[in-house]
């Protein structure tokens, strides 16, 4: 007499169908989120071995080359997109010319707190006629980007790229 009556969309108990559907569109919506994340991050997979040339620019102060150690991570400051590892590096105190008027000719007047630095990193990309594509990023000579080396950050222009292997 006081008999329940199932209701057609309930499926067992308190989970009915609507339930069912939610859960599943959240994890679909977790599924596809994870997926995109891990493909613009990190390593191409089964990439090309290249190395990258780099060159620094717009006022670098002398001591971040200083704090650079062979084999340190070179990541892009704005994704942390990982570039490979330092391979090896190269500074010197920059300098610009003057004109002198006195002896008609340009003068070199070295900067006293700014380096001119060169590095490579090794990492795995697709290079092709475009660049070198890494994740969802692809990377162009005479491209200006902001780069973390080590514990450093400066903006590098990069001056080009070697395949290493085939």
């Amino acid at each position: 007499m006081n008999e329940t009556k199932k209701k057609p969309w309930k499926l067992f108990g308190k989970l009915n169908i609507i339930d069912v559907i939610i859960i599943a569109v959240l994890i679909l919506a977790a599924i596809v989120l994870a997926v995109r994340t891990l493909t613009s991050q990190g390593v191409t997979v089964n990439g090309q071995h290249v190395r990258v040339h780099y060159e620094g620019f717009n006022y670098i102060r002398n001591y971040v080359p200083e704090n650079f150690t062979v084999g340190d991570p070179v990541t892009q400051y704005d994704t942390n997109l990982d570039l490979g590892t330092l391979t090896e590096f190269s500074y010197i105190p920059s300098y610009y010319w003057v004109y002198d008027y006195t002896r008609g000719e340009l003068v070199k007047i070295e900067s006293e707190f700014e380096a001119f630095i060169s590095f490579t990193s090794d990492c795995y990309g697709k290079l092709d006629e475009t660049g070198l594509t890494i994740g969802s990023t692809t990377f162009v000579v005479g491209g200006n980007y902001y780069f973390n080396v080590g514990p450093t950050r400066a903006g590098y222009q990069i001056s080009g790229f070697e395949l290493l292997d085939d």
